[in-house]
């Protein structure tokens, strides 16, 4: 095997030795098992070191080209992708002519995944970095996390915990993490011991271990009637039988829930009283109260979502559900995701009672054994040396500001008749409009100008109705978010204009209290 280089190009030479051997083997020209020249050999006969070609052997030993054994040489793999257009090894099986055809052996699960939900709010609208103001967006600003506090956090933990960050461990989570991350929720009133806390990847996956732990086909689910497109997805995809409760300025309507357990028995109840997505309303104290009464009566568990605890901009926080219960009714799952990344996905369940934490975590080792210590290693240093609660102090104060700005842009821009609630924390604003303007339609409209939102059918349990819209207000600048407030008050105020049947206010029944 004799080419030659070019020492002209100031390419490295290792690696044009790399990309030539690699043509062949591509091209088939060397086979499959094939020996290559002795690294001293090849080396004599392009004039080169011979730690250049020993480099290059190991460069296509890394991409999978070739193999080879101390003592034995360096030889062709058995198996390598061929160039596009030369015809595969022999030993490998001919194309079958016909695809194969799934139709009819597709579980219960994917197929009640594919009708909507989550996948469909993220497929088919566009996110950040598309071009587009997405007010769909309830994600953290990149640019404003604190990077460099978190790449050292990295650094320390590695050099702390070594390897074990790196190996598997138990379960429930890496011991370190589960001893410190009950300071963190003793700030909101929840007194928790580690080992009442499973470690997830996100609340999404804690919302899914405990309903696959309590949920059968058929079970009744009882939700706010506007809820996480996360959990419709999981409880359908279990074959549950979701029934919507009313929502208004207080959260869900216990009294309306009261009446329902009067004729049906729930296997769990989902709510999200602080912050409810997608409404951003809160549930009240008395509420709250009520419905843990309701739970101990009619005897069913409550999975209380606490996704957005951290982020109160303004008012007194209520204790969650999970402190106020004193039975353990209440099962909670919570994360970091909305103060530092989704992509971290580090969440968890808390519950008291042994029976249940015992069969999510045998779920949860089911599943994918644990969550990546690593990351909870890096965690647990951002909290331990205070970088978490100073950047949460300065993330509150751009929320708050990037709240306020769309709120007065929605007094400024949105005609009379629509209406909206006021929130006093999380990542998003409810607005609801007059019959008999429709959320698609607008959207329809305002993705022209560069504008997108959450539709209502996105989020909604039973009703057919399509007249509320999520804004977030996480991820953008008070300027652009005034900017789509303006346009979406313009497409707003065209379509009354042009509307020839009679209009009335938004209602004020299940979603809304008087217009602000």
């Amino acid at each position: 095997m004799v080419f030659e280089l070019d020492r002209q190009n100031g390419k490295p030479l290792y690696l044009q030795i790399k990309n030539r051997i690699g043509k062949l083997i591509e091209e088939g020209t060397l086979g499959p098992s094939e020996r290559l020249p002795a690294t001293r050999d090849l080396a004599r006969s392009l004039a080169v070191n011979r730690h250049t070609v020993v480099k290059a052997y190991e460069e296509l030993e890394v991409e999978g080209k070739v193999r080879s054994g101390v003592g034995q040489g360096t030889f062709v793999a058995a198996f390598v992708r061929r160039a596009r257009g030369v015809a595969a090894d022999s030993c490998r099986a001919a194309a079958p002519v016909d695809r194969a055809d799934f139709e009819g052996l597709w579980g219960r699960s994917s197929r009640a995944l594919e009708q909507g939900g989550v996948g469909e709010l993220f497929s088919h609208l566009p996110q950040r970095g598309d071009g587009v103001t997405a007010l769909t967006s309830c994600l953290t600003s990149i640019d404003f996390f604190p990077m460099r506090e978190f790449r050292n956090c990295a650094y320390y933990a590695l050099q702390k915990y070594g390897a074990e960050l790196l190996d598997l461990g138990p379960t429930p989570g890496f011991a370190p993490f589960l001893e410190h991350l009950p300071k963190h929720l003793l700030r909101h009133g929840l007194d928790v011991e580690p080992n009442q806390i499973l470690i997830t990847c996100g609340t999404q996956q804690g919302i899914d271990l405990v309903a696959r732990t309590l949920v059968n086909p058929g079970d009744t689910v009882i939700t706010e009637e506007l809820t996480y497109p996360g959990a419709i997805s999981t409880f359908r995809s279990l074959g549950a039988e979701l029934v919507g409760v009313p929502l208004d300025a207080e959260g869900m309507k216990v009294e309306a829930l009261e009446k329902l357990l009067s004729w049906k028995k729930p296997k769990l109840l989902y709510t999200i009283p602080t912050f409810q997505n997608p409404t951003g309303t809160t549930m009240s104290v008395a509420r709250r109260k009520r419905l843990l009464e309701l739970a101990a009566l009619h005897r069913f568990p409550i999975l209380e979502d606490q996704y957005a605890n951290d982020l109160r901009l303004d008012g007194a926080a209520a204790l969650p559900l999970a402190a106020m219960d004193r039975q353990g009714w209440v099962i909670a799952v919570g994360s970091l995701s909305k103060v530092l990344f989704h992509g971290l996905r580090v969440g968890w369940i808390l519950s008291p009672i042994d029976s249940i934490r015992r069969r999510v975590v045998a779920l949860k080792q089911a599943v994918d054994l644990q969550t990546t210590y690593l990351v909870q290693g890096i965690i647990l240093e951002f909290m331990r040396r205070g970088y978490l609660e100073k950047y949460l102090k300065r993330r509150l104060i751009q929320l708050r500001a990037r709240r306020n700005a769309m709120r007065q842009a929605m007094k400024e821009y949105l005609p009379p008749q629509a209406s909206w609630y006021e929130v006093e924390g999380g990542v998003c604003y409810w607005v609801t409009l007059p019959p008999p303007l429709r959320a698609d339609e607008v959207l329809l409209e305002a993705r022209k100008r560069g504008v997108v939102f959450a539709p209502k059918n996105v989020f909604h349990v039973g009703s057919s109705a399509n007249d509320g819209m999520r804004w977030g207000f996480t991820d953008l600048t008070e300027e652009r978010s005034r900017a789509a407030v303006r346009v979406i008050g313009q497409i707003l105020r065209k379509m009354l204009a042009a509307e020839t049947r009679p209009l009335t206010a938004a209602p004020q029944t299940d979603y809304l209290r008087a217009p602000v």
